[in-house]
């Protein structure tokens, strides 16, 4: 019997794949940070993660979810996508206009002279983002029974995804789902970041379809203040990894809500 099958997309780290893996999964993660494929197995019950050197580009169409689903191939059950929020920040929105034309409409400014090609960027991230919607679409056609993909796409929850293509269906704080972790569990990845147990808060969004289910809350107490941004300044790749985490609490309550048992 052929394993059911969840694909990640935008992802470097085992965090959100990990549970799927354990519960048996055939987990597939694309990320251009990996380095060629490799495949990890768990357990004894088949699953496994596989990690892809990929590259994704707004500018291919829809030629990279094709490409994903010929590797995969039928009996996905769920896709989550943590697409690049780089140009969808409100706080780059600065960087579109010269600096001289404040006085100016919009419409009138020029571009930044460092950041010519910003808008451009930002409506390649758009198209990115709303990757994971289509690529749920392509497998229910291609799945047997013809089920519905559950999927999601985890961004900030103040973006310009809120204008550019609609709200997010649901918001969280890490903080929310860390009953889901052992009391005084230590962040796997950045302990000297992020306190124990995802007790931090991080306006986070969710958009989502295909019968995805927004799990239910079990939170910890949490301070004001995001500690990605408290202990954690520069532009360094590794800032940008650790603002971009996925909480593990988060992680496991989507396994729980929405895996197929």
């Amino acid at each position: 019997m052929e394993n059911k099958k969840a694909i990640f997309l935008f992802n470097e780290s085992f965090t959100m794949a990990m549970p799927w893996a354990l519960a048996g999964y055939e987990c597939h993660a694309f990320d251009g940070k990996h380095e060629g494929s490799k495949t990890h197995q768990f357990g004894n019950n088949g699953g496994s993660i596989t990690n892809h050197h990929f590259w994704f580009q707004a500018e291919k169409g829809d030629l990279d979810i094709i490409a994903i689903s010929k590797i995969v191939g039928p009996g996905v059950k769920f896709i989550a996508s943590f697409a690049e929020c780089t140009y969808l920040t409100t706080t780059g929105a600065r960087w579109f206009y010269h600096p001289d034309d404040k006085h100016l409409p919009t419409k009138d400014r020029r571009p930044h002279p460092s950041y010519p090609n910003r808008r451009k960027d930002q409506e390649n991230a758009v198209i990115l983002a709303r990757m994971v919607q289509r690529m749920a679409a392509l497998f229910e056609a291609v799945n047997a029974d013809g089920s519905e993909v559950p999927w999601m796409l985890e961004n900030p929850a103040i973006s310009s995804l809120n204008t550019l293509w609609r709200k997010p269906d649901y918001t969280f704080d890490p903080c929310d789902y860390g009953g889901y972790l052992r009391e005084g569990d230590p962040h796997p990845l950045f302990p000297d970041v992020y306190p124990p147990q995802d007790a931090y808060r991080k306006n986070t969004g969710i958009w989502c379809g295909g019968g995805f289910i927004m799990p239910g809350k079990i939170p910890v107490p949490a301070p004001k203040g995001f500690p990605g941004f408290l202990k954690a300044g520069g532009k360094s790749a590794r800032t940008k990894e650790i603002r971009s985490t996925t909480p593990g609490g988060f992680a496991k309550a989507v396994f729980v809500f929405n895996a197929e048992f």
